[in-house]
Order: C-alpha cells, then structure tokens, then sequence
C-alpha cells in the first residue's frame, strides 16, 4: 500500500464531492469541516474502472 498520498477535494451544493485519478489501492478517506466532527472511513478499496462511493454524515462538535 502506498503511503502519504493526500488529495483535497471540496464540496458542492448538495455536499457532494469527487477524486479522480486515484491508483488502485486501499485508501483511508477523511473529512473535516469548522464546526463538525473530523471523521475517517478507513480500509476504501479503488479499484480500475469503478466508481466508489463515500458516505459521511457530519455530527456538530
């Protein structure tokens, strides 16, 4: 597994949000806003040609 790989991405409207250009590989996907909880979905798997999807549901800290 490759380490240190960091992408920002910032939302939309709707709080949609995408990466693209990933390698395959298995990726810990984080997220932080002012205001909310950081959360982490570890253990995302990437692979060719598919479209993962990653859900957060932000809780107010």
């Amino acid at each position: 597994m490759e380490k240190g790989i960091l992408r920002t991405a910032g939302t939309e409207e709707k709080g949609e949000y995408q990466i693209a250009g990933l390698m395959p590989a298995v990726y810990d996907v984080s997220v932080e806003l002012r205001g909310f909880q950081p959360q982490v979905h570890k253990g995302v798997v990437v692979t060719v040609g598919e479209t993962v999807i990653v859900d957060f549901q932000l809780k107010v800290s």
